[in-house]
């Protein structure tokens, strides 16, 4: 594979004959020779190398801001580090590791600065900080992707997996089964067999639960991990264990992988009447994945049926598709042109190529329809720019994303993997030589959905789109030609699929099945013509008067008006049977005028909802005028995107008439407690004015429950005796794991408080591979009071050799989201023989532990004194009887023997060694007008705290931004279980989101979470934002239907 292939999207594409990175030499030099050492930053070296020489503008990179960037990053990712400038300029920054900190430069000032100034960094880190090699590997790619950051959003490094993940997609097909595979309720689930595939001549089935993959169990196991599994070089073997209803067992499935091809285009008929009411058919296209290296013979193939099929026009759908390759877009338009500039490509480190009809296959001047929306990105992007400025097609839909760079991609070998760095290196043009860099492609008709549901409305928001584009994305590139193109029809609004009383005869929110044309080619035509969009796009196609975008442009408004009349009576009608009247009325007259008094309430005493609950907020609307007010509806602007752009129907209120409508307001059981600001604008056909006492705006606040904190203790039963009923235990019995021994983990859960767990459940994952296999991984606890504690066992066996088993044991309630995690580990021993039944005593207050090897985790404390019966020792060790079905191990030298066993076993306290420190904190307010606040507090354990960190964010501000850690301390002795902590947090307007983290260790960390919302400077802070606006217009349009 060359060191470098071109691309033309964000995320996933590779492989072009266009705008490669240099010559050859200069490829392998970008290589650089290879060294596993992540200490050395390689990675880094070679990244900024690389941008030094491609990329697209030169002034766009910062070596100062990407040093500072990078060690931001480093920061994030270690816990330990914190990187603070020293003053204002930035031009040095304090690294504190642990306790120990440092001044270092941050001032570079070229490129090659910046690596010797980040890595004396790294080996400050790396000196201080104990790091795996992993950890450092890690800790390289965060910097590399910080120093990315500062260039712009589509330049970044895609690790091992994501490279992979890329390769495949963009290749159109990979060695499998020829499945789709989901989890459904926690199983690995069989959602469709690909018929004519593997699976599918083995008799895979749909609904199948995969319970195992070759010799590793599903249980706990990620989706991608098992796809990971799954797949493979073609001509392989792979076992598959299903669990089928019907089956009394798992049943084997020995399946041989193939190549599978992922359908890049797919082709359908939609039947139809064209203008003169005769039968007629469109042919649909649907590119709903990237463009890989089989779009165009595969688009081609498709074109060639329609032929033969008498097509009489084409809709190509292109919603949502992210892009792709560069050459393949090309290939796509050329199709439908014999001449012309497709694209451009132009940037400062590579000449203007440009990629022109080539006039080899070029289908029937049959009207052609592209359908886009904002998901619609740069290789779609190109399609679509290139089809609408060759007069070659119209387009229908919304504005799409507006990414118009190429990047290219560099890979790299690191160790036993391939990671790549995807450069911006050009911007492209479409034909006469018009950027869509931030604006997107504006379709021809603009059409917008309009979802009419039981508890919720979208109709004239556009934050729902705008948020996703380009032009919302930090960094994003700007081009001197870049301009949103005219819209000439619309916005023509459509009912949504879905809705209330849309005709589908669906409940709200299902979907509708889906249908193969393998099974039934009109019935998946009648699916398809479900969608409003194609619908209109077919119908459009059949009315088109001529192939050429500037005819049907000239006569659109005509078809647009058709098409209003039957969306606005859906819309209506759906509205309708909410009791809204949507009718549009006529103008006041004779000095008559609306005049609308409006109100907010809620259900909840002082607008405040708890944790888990659901309110109601009322607007009510009186009109105080003496004309009629029509179509009245309101939206919401809100800081909290959940409260944001929510809409209000009333419809037409008459003189003296008051109108109610509400919005249900759910808080999640795991909202911490806020207060949030709702700003209603209330608009009406002809614009009604509002009373001097109308109240718009209301603050609603949530109060976030009390939430659990768990601690958990473990240990491993391989004595049968001790198995719960109906459980197998294959064992001897000794306390320790040996290859072959099927054992239960126990483990004991504790809710420490505040607040009651309501799904307390346990999940182990394997980190032993294939030698380690999980009969059960995931058991629900349910609720589990304060104070309160409970157990579970979890089924493991050792199938295979293996030093030690590695498992990560997570406690969780999902509905409140806490959690507590830590990595065990439990070491392959030779097996004990325990002899000498009797009774012990023990010398002083000792530790009685899960196993007999050192290391293993604290089960219990005993007394001086209490006595318990043993059933004997060896290497060192007693096991101790506690109770019916427990036992415990105890170091022999802190014990006595006894002449005989007791009755009873001697008292005991329970220890649950996993257990996360406690966050103390003094009054923190819920809101301020200050520009900061103060967090005092102290961290409490009763094993250790090892330090103690705090982040804020604000994502109100900076929606795609991420925390910044403005505080950590380190305990000079962690064993004494205690560290005062004091920050001063900076605060921006609106909800900032504070979170401290308490460490015990690497692993187990308690966390206490807050929203402060700062309210000076929020109304500045919204007005400079517009986010009531999108270039200078109301984000709502205009209010007419296509009028």
């Amino acid at each position: 594979m060359l060191g470098s292939v071109a691309l033309a999207i964000g995320l996933t594409a590779i492989g072009d004959r266009s705008a490669q990175a240099g010559n050859r030499d200069k490829r392998e030099h970008a290589r650089l020779a290879q060294d596993d050492d992540p200490a050395q930053l390689r990675v880094l070296d070679w990244t900024l190398w690389n941008v030094s020489k491609y990329y697209v503008e030169s002034k766009r990179v910062e070596p100062a801001a990407m040093t500072l960037a990078g060690l931001e990053a480093l920061e994030a990712i270690i816990p330990e580090v914190l990187v603070e400038p020293t003053d204002e300029t930035k031009a040095a920054v304090r690294v504190r590791v642990g306790t120990t900190e440092q001044v270092f430069p941050a001032d570079a000032n070229a490129l090659w600065a910046v690596g010797p100034q980040v890595r004396a960094v790294f080996s400050f880190v790396n000196d201080h900080a104990t790091l795996t090699d992993d950890e450092q590997r890690e800790a390289e790619y965060a910097i590399v992707e910080g120093v990315l950051s500062t260039l712009d959003p589509h330049t970044n490094l895609l690790r091992p997996a994501a490279f992979e993940d890329m390769r495949t997609n963009t290749a159109g097909a990979f060695g499998g089964l020829g499945i789709e595979v989901g989890m459904r309720d926690n199983e690995l689930t069989v959602l469709r067999v690909l018929p004519g595939n593997p699976a599918a001549r083995a008799g895979l089935q749909a609904g199948d639960k995969i319970v195992q993959i070759d010799d590793e169990s599903t249980v706990t196991m990620t989706l991608n991990e098992s796809v990971g599994l799954m797949r493979g070089p073609a001509g392989t073997e792979v076992a598959i264990y299903v669990r089928r209803e019907g089956l009394d067992r798992a049943k084997r499935f020995d399946i041989e992988r193939a190549m599978i091809k992922l359908d890049s285009v797919t082709g359908d008929i939609l039947p139809g009447k064209d203008g003169q009411g005769r039968d007629a058919k469109i042919g649909l296209l649907q590119i709903p994945r990237n463009f890989s290296q089989t779009t165009s013979t595969e688009l081609r193939d498709k074109l060639r049926d329609f032929e033969r099929a008498g097509v009489t026009g084409i809709v190509l759908d292109m919603r949502d598709n992210p892009g792709g390759l560069l050459n393949a877009a090309v290939e796509v338009v050329d199709a439908f042109v014999d001449t012309g500039t497709i694209v451009s490509t132009v940037g400062e480190s590579s000449p203007r190529d440009e990629s022109k009809a080539t006039g080899d296959y070029r289908f029937a001047d049959v009207p052609l329809v592209v359908l886009v929306d904002q998901g619609s990105a740069s290789a779609t992007e190109i399609v679509a720019g290139a089809l609408r400025n060759l007069d070659r097609a119209v387009i229908l839909g919304r504005r799409t994303f507006g990414k118009g760079s190429v990047q290219v991609l560099h890979d790299r070998r690191v160790a036993d993997t391939e990671l790549a760095l995807k450069l911006t290196i050009a911007q492209y043009l479409t034909p006469g030589d018009v950027s869509i860099q931030s604006v997107g492609v504006s379709p021809d008709l603009e059409t917008i959905p309009v979802y009419v549901g039981k508890d919720y409305l979208a109709y004239y928001g556009r934050k729902r789109f705008d948020l996703v584009r380009e032009e919302s994305l930090s960094a994003h590139l700007v081009h001197s030609t870049a301009q949103q193109q005219q819209i000439t029809a619309g916005p023509l609004f459509f009912l949504q699929q879905g809705s209330v009383n849309d005709g589908s005869g669906l409940t709200e929110g299902e979907l509708p099945p889906r249908i193969d044309v393998e099974e039934d080619a009109a019935k998946r035509a009648q699916m398809l013509l479900r969608d409003p969009e194609i619908r209109m796009a077919r119908d459009l196609a059949l009315w088109a008067p001529s192939h050429r975008r500037s005819d049907i442009l000239a006569n659109l408004p005509q078809f647009t008006a058709q098409q209003v009349a039957i969306e606005d009576a859906r819309i209506a009608a759906s509205l309708g049977s909410k009791d809204v009247d949507w009718a549009e009325g006529p103008a006041p007259t004779d000095g008559k005028a609306a005049k609308l008094e409006v109100s907010l309430s809620t259900d909840k005493r002082g607008d405040t909802i708890a944790g888990g609950e659901s309110g109601v907020l009322t607007m009510t609307v009186t009109n105080a005028g003496d004309a009629p007010a029509y179509r009245v509806r309101a939206l919401s602007d809100s800081d909290y995107n959940y409260f944001d752009e929510r809409e209000l129907m009333f419809g037409r209120i008459d003189p003296g008439e008051t109108k109610t409508a509400t919005l249900k307001l759910s808080v999640s059981a795991h909202e911490l407690s806020r207060t949030d600001r709702i700003d209603f604008h209330l608009l009406s056909q002809h614009d009604a004015a509002l009373t001097a006492n109308s109240a718009t705006s209301i603050d609603v606040s949530a109060k976030g429950v009390d939430r659990p904190k768990f601690a958990y203790g473990y240990q491993v039963i391989d004595d049968p005796k001790l198995a719960a009923k109906g459980n197998a235990i294959v064992g001897n019995g000794d306390g320790l794991l040996q290859v072959g021994e099927r054992v239960h983990l126990r483990v004991w859960v504790q809710n420490a408080g505040p607040g009651d767990a309501r799904d307390t459940r346990v999940q182990l994952r394997n980190g032993s591979g294939d030698a380690v296999f999980l009969h059960s991984g995931r058991i629900k606890v349910g609720e589990l009071k304060v104070g309160k504690a409970d157990f579970v066992d979890i089924d493991f066996e050792v199938q295979k050799p293996t030093d030690d088993v590695s498992l990560q044991l997570t406690v969780s309630d999902a509905k409140i989201g806490e959690y507590l995690m830590d990595e065990l580990s439990f070491p392959i021993s030779a097996p004990l023989d325990f002899r000498g039944e009797g009774g012990v005593s023990a010398s002083a207050q000792i530790d009685l532990y899960a196993g007999p090897y050192e290391g293993a985790p604290v089960l219990a404390r005993a007394e001086a004194g209490a006595s318990f019966a043993t059933t004997g020792n060896a290497g060192g060790w007693y096991e101790l009887r506690l109770g019916k079905d427990q036992v415990a191990y105890a170091k022999a030298s802190a014990l006595t023997s006894e002449a005989k066993a007791p009755r009873r076993p001697g008292a005991t306290t329970t220890v649950y060694p996993v257990s996360p420190p406690r966050i103390e904190l003094q009054d923190v307010p819920g809101q301020t007008a200050d520009t900061s606040i103060t967090l005092s507090g102290v961290a409490l354990d009763g094993e250790a705290v090892r330090d103690v960190y705090v982040t804020v964010q604000n994502p109100s501000r900076n929606l795609f931004g991420s925390a910044e850690k403005i505080s950590y301390v380190a305990s000079k002795d962690p064993s004494s279980g205690r560290l005062e902590f004091s920050a001063e947090v900076p605060l921006e307007p609106g909800n900032n989101y504070i979170e401290i983290v308490a460490r015990e260790n690497g692993q187990v960390s308690g966390r206490q979470r807050m929203w402060v919302l700062r309210t000076s400077g929020l109304a500045e802070a919204r007005a400079k934002e517009a986010s009531f606006q999108n270039d200078g217009s109301l984000a709502v349009d205009t209010f007419n239907n296509g009028r």
